[in-house]
């Protein structure tokens, strides 16, 4: 199955979903929080057709939403790092200049 991905977005996470009997487009994307456009958008083999048949495997995206939230989080988490790292460098510079100070006479 080909899945469309488009370069510029942020990296997507999902799951596969095989259809069962009775499901329409619109119930599994109510199911899954995902929009119908979206599932027919990651999903090449409906070729624009909302037709799905029973045990057929759909790739159902994670809601943008969710997806966004964790790339937000990911980058709150990296920076705290960074800030940390940075205090902890800085006060080590000071600590070893300290250090290397000639005593007062």
């Amino acid at each position: 199955m080909r899945i469309a991905v488009n370069r510029n977005l942020l990296k997507l996470h999902g799951r596969f979903y095989v259809v069962q009997f009775s499901d329409s487009l619109y119930l599994i994307s109510q199911r899954f929080g995902v929009s119908v456009s979206d599932l027919l958008t990651y999903n090449d083999q409906l070729s624009g057709s909302s037709t799905i048949f029973p045990g057929e495997v759909l790739y159902i995206p994670e809601p943008m939403s969710k997806t966004l939230n964790q790339e937000a989080d990911k980058q709150r988490s990296r920076q705290r790092s960074r800030r940390q790292r940075a205090q902890a460098g800085h006060l080590t510079s000071k600590h070893q200049s300290a250090k290397k100070r000639p005593p007062r006479s």
